[in-house]
């Protein structure tokens, strides 16, 4: 409300209390406490909200029992997050108790059921320490989204969240905060949900650059290696000689040499520069992914191989 709409509130409240006044024996009272109510509300109102913390650190241990924390408050808005490689499985415990947060992030879609792994419903997680959570300073609890408000479901196990200090800690260091794609399973008797993250090994799950702005995600189910990169060692050598995983780009190519030299196919980029094409017959296999949106990005990996370095990629199956 601004300050004509609070002036006029007041000047209500002015009125109405001096009418009220001249009612006998009990009018000025009531004036009284209509003025002092006015003005209650008046501060409550006003009253600044506190800032959001990147990563508040309350809340339970990884498997703990006890009543679950109320909902947390909205991400603020400066925290950056980078998105996690997904080559891997890794459980969430505790979800249990966090049934009607994790009800809430499901709302009315439908999920797969636990052992359908393909039939989960898809949602990104946030990884967030809590180094003040007084059962397990190692804590890391998982978090989803309903709206702008980011509602715990879960947290890592204990032994898992043990590993993952050192990496969340650096992203932590950074300015960063880690995410990471999740599916969402119907328990088997229909009377809850399971989390499982899409999930690399700590040592091998933050890339050493971003994702593409905009970017459709692809998911990470094969690695498809890619040819020619003797070709592109200068590209490769960049980022400070960075070995392991890197978001790389799909755009349409040409074979450049041999038998299908000409024949259609896909270029493999990282940081807008060419590293390698795949064969024509991989090209024909995924170039229908390059129909997915404008800019297509994968999980890739930069690895030395015998003389030169190496890439290769992680793609969905077509087949």
């Amino acid at each position: 409300m601004g300050p004509l709409g609070w002036l006029l509130y007041f000047g209500a409240v002015v009125v109405a209390g001096a009418l009220i006044a001249q009612v006998p024996f009990v009018g000025r009272p009531l004036a009284v406490l209509i003025v002092v109510a006015a003005v209650w509300f008046y501060r409550h109102y006003k009253k600044p909200t506190p800032a959001a913390r990147p990563t508040p650190s309350s809340g339970r241990s990884s498997g703990a029992t006890a009543n679950p924390a109320p909902t947390e408050s909205v991400l603020a808005s400066t925290n950056r997050s980078v998105r996690l490689f997904s080559q891997g499985r890794q459980s969430v415990a505790g979800e249990y108790y966090r049934a009607n947060d994790l009800a809430r992030v499901v709302g009315r879609r439908r999920t797969g059921t636990v052992g359908d792994w393909d039939g989960g419903l898809r949602e990104t997680a946030l990884l967030e320490r809590e180094p003040r959570n007084k059962h397990d300073p190692n804590a890391v609890r998982v978090r989803m989204a309903v709206g702008e408000q980011w509602l715990t479901v879960g947290y890592l196990p204990r032994d898992d969240a043990a590993r993952w200090q050192p990496t969340l800690r650096e992203l932590e260091s950074t300015g960063l905060v880690a995410s990471c794609l999740a599916c969402i399973y119907q328990a088997g008797r229909g009377d809850g949900h399971q989390v499982v993250l899409r999930l690399s090994e700590p040592e091998r799950a933050v890339p050493g650059n971003s994702a593409p702005v905009g970017a459709i995600l692809l998911e990470a189910e094969r690695e498809c290696a890619v040819t020619g990169e003797q070709h592109f060692q200068d590209a490769l050598l960049e980022r400070g000689g960075w070995i392991g995983p890197v978001w790389a780009t799909l755009h349409p190519g040409i074979v450049p040499t041999g038998n299908q030299s000409g024949a259609p196919t896909v270029e493999a980029h990282i940081d807008g520069k060419v590293v390698g094409t795949m064969t024509a017959a991989q090209g024909a296999r995924y170039g229908a992914l390059l129909n997915r949106g404008t800019v297509i990005a994968c999980e890739a990996e930069i690895f030395a191989g015998p003389r030169y370095r190496e890439v290769r990629l992680s793609l969905p199956k077509v087949d």
